[in-house]
This record gives C-alpha cells, sequence and structure tokens, in this order.
C-alpha cells in the first residue's frame, strides 16, 4: 500500500469540536504527519484504504458500543497502535478497550501536552521495533499471547491465535480442526477461502494418513520441528478437544527462531483455553442449582437485569411465571424425603420440555420455579402458564418406584405494564400465586398492578 509521505501517519478522531482546536494546535510535528477526520464521516473507507501507523479516537463518538467499534477499527487497521480518548470512567470499558489491544487510554479531557507525549513515545517505540526486527518478531509473539489470554471467549482465543500463526509464517490461511466425527474432521477456516482451505487440508491428511487423527489424543508432534513441512503446518493441541491449527501456504523461513516463538504462543494458548474452560465451569457451577440441573436464584438476579435491559432498548416486554407444587409437603410426608427429593427432579426436567429454548427456567428455591418468557404479552404467559399447569397436572411422575400425580399453582406478571422493577416483578407473581391458592390451587393467576 503506498503510503503519502515517508513519516509516520496519525488519524485522529475527536468528538468535541473545541477539545479538537485544542489538539489541533499542538499536535504538529515535523516527525508525523497528522491526518483529522472530520466527525462521524468517512473514517472507515479511510482505515481501509491506508495504512496509519496510529490512530486515536474519541470513544464518545461510538456511545452504543464502544468496544465493538474498537474491534472494527482493529480489524481495519491492524498494525496501527491506537490510543484512546474517553469520557467514561467505567473501569469495565477501560479493561474491555485494552482487551482490543489499545496502547493507552485517557479520560477526557486529557491535556494537549499528555496527547502529544503518549504519540511520540507510542511511535518511537513502534520505530525501535521496526529497526530490531528479532525483538519486534518476540514482542508481536508476546502482545499475541497477552490478547488471547484477555479474550472474553474460546472462539475468540482461536481467531487471535491462528491470525498470529499465519502473519507469523506468512501463510495463505489456516483452519482449525478438530477429531473425527462421523467419519469427517471438524473444521473451522481462518483468512483463506473456504474451498481453497479445505482443498490445501485435503491434500494433506491424504500425505499425513492416520497420524493426524492419532496426535490428537497422543500429541506425537509435540516439538515444533516437527510441526512444519514444507509450505504446511500441522499443531495438534496437548487436548483432544481443543483441536489443533493447520498452515498452509506458508512462505516466511521457519528456521529455530520462528519455531521457538511459534512454540510459546502455542503454549500460552493451551493455557489460555485450559484457563478459560475451567471458568467456564465454576461459572456454570456457580449459575447452576446443582440438585435439579436449572439455572438458581443467583443467575436469575443477572437474566432479569438483562431481560429488562434488553426490553427497555427494544420496546419488546417479558413476562415471568412464578410457579409453586401444591401440596408438597404431602408428598415428603406420605413418600419420604428422597422421593420428595425425586420428584423436584423429575419436575425440572419435565417442565424443560414445556417451555422454549429462547426461554430461561429457573429453581427459586424449595418446591418453587420461576420462568421468564422473553417477548411474551400477558395474554400470551397466560396461555402458556395454563398449558404448564394442564400438562402437569396430567402426567404422572414415576419416582423411586412410586406414581406420583401433583397440581402447581402459577402466578404471572408482566414487565412493563405490572412493573419496572426487578425485585417487584417477581414479588408480584408471587404474590399473585399465593393470592391465588388462598381462592383453590391448581390454577394460574394475573397480578394486578
Amino acid at each position: 500500500m503506498e503510503t503519502r509521505t515517508s513519516l509516520p501517519q496519525v488519524f485522529i478522531m475527536i468528538a468535541d469540536p473545541i477539545l479538537e482546536g485544542l489538539y489541533r494546535t499542538r499536535l504538529t510535528s515535523p516527525q508525523y504527519c497528522t491526518v483529522w477526520c472530520e466527525t462521524g464521516a468517512g473514517w472507515e473507507n479511510s482505515l481501509s484504504t491506508f495504512a496509519y501507523d496510529l490512530i486515536v479516537v474519541d470513544l464518545s463518538l461510538f456511545p452504543e458500543d464502544p468496544t465493538g467499534c474498537l474491534r472494527h477499527i482493529r480489524q481495519l487497521s491492524p498494525v496501527a497502535e491506537i490510543i484512546v480518548l474517553s469520557a467514561n470512567d467505567d473501569v469495565r470499558i477501560a479493561i474491555a478497550a485494552f482487551k482490543t489491544g489499545i496502547r493507552e487510554y485517557f479520560l477526557k479531557p486529557s491535556s494537549p501536552e499528555q496527547l502529544e507525549w503518549a504519540i511520540e513515545k507510542t511511535l518511537r517505540q513502534k520505530q525501535l521495533n521496526s529497526t530490531n526486527l528479532p525483538f519486534a518478531a518476540d514482542l508481536d509473539v508476546f502482545r499475541a499471547t497477552h490478547h488471547i489470554s484477555m479474550a472474553e471467549n474460546e472462539a475468540k482465543m482461536r481467531e487471535l491465535a491462528i491470525r498470529s500463526l499465519i502473519s507469523m509464517t506468512h501463510a495463505k490461511g489456516g483452519i482449525w480442526v478438530w477429531p473425527e466425527q462421523d467419519g469427517q474432521h471438524q473444521t473451522e477456516v481462518h483468512r483463506s477461502s473456504e474451498s481453497e482451505a479445505l482443498a490445501a487440508w485435503t491434500r494433506y491428511i491424504a500425505h499425513l494418513g492416520s497420524a493426524v487423527h492419532s496426535s490428537f489424543e497422543s500429541h506425537l508432534t509435540s516439538h515444533p520441528e516437527q510441526w512444519f513441512d514444507g509450505t504446511d503446518a500441522w499443531i495438534p493441541l496437548k487436548s483432544g478437544w481443543m483441536g489443533g491449527i493447520f498452515l498452509f501456504g506458508i512462505s516466511a523461513e521457519i528456521d529455530d527462531s520462528a519455531q521457538a516463538r511459534a512454540e510459546f504462543l502455542v503454549r500460552n494458548l493451551e493455557l489460555s483455553l485450559e484457563n478459560g474452560k475451567r471458568y467456564l465451569e465454576a461459572k456454570q457451577l456457580s449459575y447452576v442449582d446443582d440438585f435439579t440441573g436449572l439455572y438458581n436464584s443467583r443467575y436469575l438476579d443477572i437474566a432479569l437485569s438483562s431481560a429488562i435491559e434488553g426490553a427497555t432498548s427494544t420496546d419488546i416486554g417479558f413476562s415471568v411465571l412464578f410457579i409453586d407444587v401444591d401440596h408438597f409437603k404431602s408428598v415428603n410426608d406420605r413418600f419420604g424425603h428422597m422421593t420428595g427429593s425425586g420428584l423436584l427432579i423429575g419436575l425440572a426436567e419435565f417442565m424443560k420440555r414445556l417451555v422454549r429454548p429462547s426461554d430461561q427456567l429457573f429453581r427459586y428455591g424449595g418446591d418453587e420455579f420461576i420462568v421468564i418468557l422473553n417477548g411474551t404479552a400477558t395474554i400470551g404467559a397466560v396461555q402458556v402458564a395454563e398449558r404448564i399447569r394442564s400438562q402437569i397436572e396430567g402426567h404422572r411422575f414415576h419416582i423411586l418406584g412410586h406414581d406420583i400425580n401433583i397440581t402447581v399453582s402459577i402466578g404471572v406478571s408482566r414487565f412493563p405494564e405490572h412493573s419496572k422493577s426487578k425485585k417487584n416483578i417477581i414479588e408480584l407473581a408471587d404474590q399473585a400465586m399465593y393470592s391465588g391458592k388462598s381462592r383453590g390451587r391448581n390454577a394460574v393467576y394475573e397480578a394486578i398492578p
């Protein structure tokens, strides 16, 4: 890509015209060329058609999704350094911004001198890296492993890792491969056309034979000197569930230093994948009722916040069902607590089949359950509740040798018609259910605002 001058290029996007005026008087230097973006105009086209060395971006330009916009800027300008200005002192936004790979994060109004110093320091570092290629390569790998470890999910870890390996080896593209299922390897193509990538993979497994499959379990090619074979590379990770990485069309010279960098990245990737899996497992345990396998009341609080946020932004509300088993104490008294516990497990499994995948089912405590019906109006929620009530009444549960019939009472509330409060929306459904029980069980009752 052609450059406008031989000087480093700095692209600046500022939301505040007054602040921009202050910066313009200071950020002029014979050491770099400054390009100012007109607010809200043409920045995507500019970043996609010209390779800037440094981008200064004001997050106030993107109030709806600042982190998403930073990721988009990173995709448009993968080699540019990024300095962020923000009027929001929320530490969560700052952390999310650093996860996208930015260099600096300043709260507005930052002084022109402070921004000038940050720009000059970043450009000096970038120039130093370009003149010391081995150091720059090592630094790039270190940054890549840091970004991988900070990624929000496994898919992002895979994307960052394979992108780094493709860049490191100057490969045409890569494929993430998992062990065979039903006679077929599961694949995920990166940075290449799918047909070209899969053709390269087909040629490679024809050449390597059964060693590809066995490497998932035994990690036969656990040393980087065995990964690279001409213009292709096969890098199986240490656990079968992680899969492996296939690179094709490699044009870089893969010497000992390149192998060491690849191994450093891969070993850190494996650790990040393991840590991510453990975190998800721990998070799942903390949000799941270990008795019934349903979501628990801890996750209910999070789910309600999310549902309220979504309903507020889209004007599509949701309904809540509060379900209580009628005369559950008599089940424990007659058949014993083990049978009663088994009944709750059976009821949870039965109710899972009665709600949509988009709905959420919780064990609230004891013999009480809650359902969040997303995007469901009150009349529809009452119909769903009636169907649940009727299906449970007509079902015979077989628990520890006993045939048990039960009924449930259900209260229905609706956001935002009945309440706009997270606490109130549950309480109203609860009150409706108990109010109804006083008039007769095995029924559905709607909340009164």
